[in-house]
Order: structure tokens, then C-alpha cells, then sequence
């Protein structure tokens, strides 16, 4: 059976100039029972334009992220996330449509975990 558990992350959500709210959110998808043999990580957004109505956002094209925050730059959304295999460094993702979708951008040489 396939499950999956969605939770926030240490980070704080941010407001675009638009008035988007866009919080960094994990997921965690197992496969054969809640605790499964196999298991993906993946950050990903929760949007709200209206702050009442949520929907979850586009997902880190990064396997095996967790633990993000989000930062708006330069009219860009940047995501900044753990990734497990991520050889001590932080991963980056980089959205221009709100938290709709990401780009990655790589591990940050500048960023230790």
C-alpha cells in the first residue's frame, strides 16, 4: 500500500509582492505500509492567494529533499532545502511563477548543512 504524510518544515512562509502566501512544506511517500521498504522525500509548497483557500504547490524537482525554507529574491521564489544524499551542501530550487513550478539550481557550495 501506498501512503503518504505531508508536515511544514522549520521554515516560515512568505508573501510575493502579489500577496501570494507560500509556505515550504515535506512530503514523505512509502511504499508498502507506513513504514515501507521503500520511501521518496520531496519538499514542496503550499500556496494560498486568498489566505483562506490552500492548495498544495509544485514539488522540488530534487529527490530526497526535506527540512526547506523559502525566500523571495529578485522577484524569484528560492528554495533551500536538505538533501540527504546532498553530500553535507544545501540544495536550491528556483521558482518564477509563485510556487507553481521549480527549476533546480543545484547543490549551494556557499550554503553548508
Amino acid at each position: 500500500a501506498q501512503k503518504a504524510i505531508f508536515s511544514s518544515t522549520p521554515g516560515r512562509a512568505v508573501q510575493t509582492e502579489g500577496g501570494r502566501l507560500v509556505f515550504p512544506c515535506n512530503h514523505v511517500r512509502t511504499f508498502g505500509g507506513l513504514l515501507g521498504s521503500r520511501f521518496e522525500l520531496r519538499s514542496h509548497t503550499v500556496l494560498s492567494d486568498d489566505g483562506e483557500h490552500f492548495r498544495k504547490g509544485g514539488a522540488s524537482p530534487a529527490a530526497e529533499t526535506n527540512e526547506s525554507t523559502v525566500a523571495s529574491v529578485g522577484g524569484r521564489l528560492i528554495l533551500n532545502m536538505r538533501q540527504v544524499s546532498g553530500h553535507g551542501l544545501r540544495r536550491l530550487a528556483a521558482s518564477a511563477d509563485g510556487g507553481e513550478s521549480w527549476q533546480d539550481e543545484g547543490h549551494a557550495e556557499q550554503l553548508s548543512d
